[in-house]
């Protein structure tokens, strides 16, 4: 059931990412058409009001969620070289996510706390297109 909101205050719909770390480390060849690559991801979201494609997090719309998350995965991708210096890389990559989150019961930031949880995701956690320059 909806929360009513004291609105007066200028408190606002939340949508952003405080925070977020993707480094990743190459373990195919230098000039390999295919890459494997380990990575890490590591994020602080606070996010609400916002109505996604496809239906996909409908909850977002109704409510808020703050939190972090932290996990990794293996990729695999697909390397064009466009010329010596510079190249174009495709990947998808499967993991795991450990997320913690707080889910209040309205997207201002005055709603009380709803709910509050630990997930544990596996699957697909990856896809990216890379421009990358080789000195």
């Amino acid at each position: 059931m909806p929360e009513a909101c004291d609105r007066g205050n200028g408190a606002k719909n939340m949508s952003t990412v405080t925070g977020s770390c993707s480094p990743n480390i190459n373990t195919g060849l230098a000039r390999s058409i295919t890459a494997f690559s380990g990575y890490l991801n590591g994020a602080q979201f606070n996010i609400g009001g916002k109505k996604l494609p496809f239906g996909i997090f409908s909850q977002l719309k109704r409510h808020r969620y703050e939190g972090w998350l932290a996990g990794g995965g293996i990729s695999c991708g697909y390397h064009w070289m466009l010329n010596d210096h510079w190249n174009i890389e495709t990947s998808v990559g499967v993991g795991y996510e450990f997320i913690h989150y707080r889910q209040y019961n309205c997207v201002d930031k005055c709603a009380k706390l709803r709910e509050e949880g630990k997930y544990h995701y596996v699957g697909p956690s990856k896809a990216s297109i890379s421009l990358i320059y080789l000195f």
